[in-house]
């Protein structure tokens, strides 16, 4: 009789995702602060036009205050629909942080994290409400801002880390003709 050997295949531990790495310190934060830091608006048009585009950016640097225990989340979003009309602020939000997880924040990686799903989640309502203001404010439509989601979120940063040979070749596949034609759709 041959002895046969099972093998047990360990997978490697992966890297953590983004949405993994900001959730390790989100127990033990608590927002003190969310303020407009500095904000600009320019518009050419009374009016946006129907067909305007509306493109957003938004991005977050996070620093630690291992003294005074906080977290402060530099949030940078822009909403603009061509050179019609340019949105930009940055709000910066102060969280306390327990004592137990300053190790955790220390850690570039997840303070990083951190910011850029918790900082803009947790400014998200902000800004749409400063877009909406600031727009009827200026005599112009507000552009619809979308709701924001932890999905959204993680999708966002996974296209802006592509490189620009695979954007490219996405937005061909997304705009090109579909197999099937429109029964594909």
């Amino acid at each position: 009789m041959v002895d046969e050997k099972t093998t047990v295949e360990v997978p490697l531990k992966q890297t953590p995702s983004l949405m993994e790495l900001s959730t390790a310190l989100s127990p033990w934060t608590h927002i003190r602060q969310i303020r407009l830091a500095e904000s600009a608006i320019k518009s050419q048009f009374s009016a946006l036009p129907i067909s305007a585009a509306i493109k957003q950016t938004f991005d977050a640097t996070t620093v630690i205050d291992r003294e005074n225990k906080t977290l402060v989340v530099t949030t940078h979003l822009t909403v603009s629909a061509g050179e019609l009309l340019q949105i930009q602020a940055n709000f910066v939000l102060d969280y306390s942080i327990d004592q137990s997880a300053l190790d955790i924040a220390a850690s570039d990686q997840y303070a990083e994290a951190f910011g850029k799903i918790n900082g803009i989640f947790n400014v998200w309502p902000y800004w749409r409400e400063y877009v909406q203001s600031v727009s009827t404010r200026a005599g112009l439509p507000p552009p619809t801002m979308p709701l924001m989601t932890g999905r959204s979120l993680v999708a966002y940063y996974a296209a802006k880390e592509k490189p620009l040979s695979d954007q490219a070749a996405q937005k061909h596949e997304e705009s090109g003709p579909r197999p099937g034609g429109a029964a594909g759709l």
